[in-house]
């Protein structure tokens, strides 16, 4: 489990702190979650991804995303 955020290099959760993976175009994952999509941020490695939950709407169709 991980998450990528250019904005939140880091999250605590109490005695665990989370690092934000800042290459997750260069791994492939079993469920990507997109929750905030910034603008500018690349969303073309998605499409190599096996499985892409759209919580969004606000991605290119053509990624044929799952949406929420």
């Amino acid at each position: 489990m991980a998450y990528a955020d250019p904005l939140v290099p880091s999250v605590r959760l109490g005695e665990t702190t989370l690092r934000a993976d800042e290459a997750p175009e260069t791994r492939r994952w079993d469920l990507v979650i997109v929750h905030t999509p910034h603008p500018g941020a690349p969303t073309s490695w998605l499409s190599g991804q096996n499985a892409v939950l759209d919580t969004t709407y606000r991605l290119d169709p053509a990624l044929r995303c799952a949406h929420l």
